[in-house]
């Protein structure tokens, strides 16, 4: 019988200890948004899981990469201590949320207009002119800032940036604004198109920002330092550019 109960005990304290070693572990996530972070083929792809892949080499440590909806990953990272998150806006809202490491990408977006359309923009105001329509996404932080801006000509029904250039293609509207330049190329590589064959970018930004990977506040300044070193030595023997390649 007291055989049986220390068994009982050894099996309950080795699950305790498991389960506190792996709440100390680094967990890292993201979220669905090619083609900086996706999944294929059961695999997680893009440029900046490249990047973090190719960190994680540099500094020799194993971590599991997982994809989450964005609402779960939000949650995991305000509440999940020993919590990381690649490919985030760097805000000043945000900032004293997260340790940042980085800066991964810059994601300046801009507005891109068909190249056979003489439609002459020097301004803002020139983008907001009801004569004219603007696909975007249905929601989001781009369409929030349009609407901000006192954009009320939007077409706002696509939930994806492919449907947005699909459109801007098929004469559907005049104006699309959806991702950064990536971003761009990436839909239109699926379609089978060269952005700068079809595609004219409007030199004025509704967003220009870049890409970070954060950690909650409780990972060590130390572990922020070593991936901040790792990344600076991808921009510095080439690697980094290698991989930037293979997206532009």
């Amino acid at each position: 019988m007291w055989n049986n109960i220390l068994f009982i005990w050894a099996v309950i304290i080795h699950l305790l200890l498991t389960v506190s070693h792996a709440s100390d572990e680094i967990l890292i996530i993201t979220e669905e948004w090619p083609p900086y972070n996706y999944s294929i083929d059961e695999k997680i792809a893009g440029f900046s899981t490249e990047i973090v892949k190719s960190i994680l080499k540099v500094m020799h440590k194993e971590y599991e990469l997982q994809v989450v909806p964005s609402m779960r990953a939000k949650a995991l990272l305000e509440n999940r201590p020993q919590t990381m998150m690649f490919s985030m806006f760097r805000t000043p809202e945000r900032e004293a949320q997260y340790k940042w490491i980085g800066p991964l990408v810059d994601v300046s977006i801009y507005f891109y207009k068909r190249k056979d359309r003489q439609i002459k923009i020097e301004s803002l105001a020139d983008l907001k002119n009801e004569k004219l329509t603007v696909c975007c996404r249905h929601a989001g932080l781009i369409h929030d800032l349009l609407e901000e801006k006192g954009f009320n000509n939007l077409h706002s029904t696509a939930t994806k940036g492919l449907s947005i250039y699909k459109m801007l293609l098929a004469g559907r509207c005049d104006i699309a604004i959806s991702d950064a330049d990536l971003g761009v190329r990436h839909n239109l590589h699926l379609l089978n198109i060269k952005l700068d064959d079809v595609f004219e970018k409007i030199p004025i930004p509704i967003l220009e920002a870049e890409l970070y990977i954060v950690g909650s506040k409780d990972i060590s300044d130390e572990e922020i330092q070593q991936w901040q070193s790792a990344l600076d030595t991808l921009k510095h023997n080439g690697v980094y550019d290698k991989i930037l390649q293979t997206y532009l």
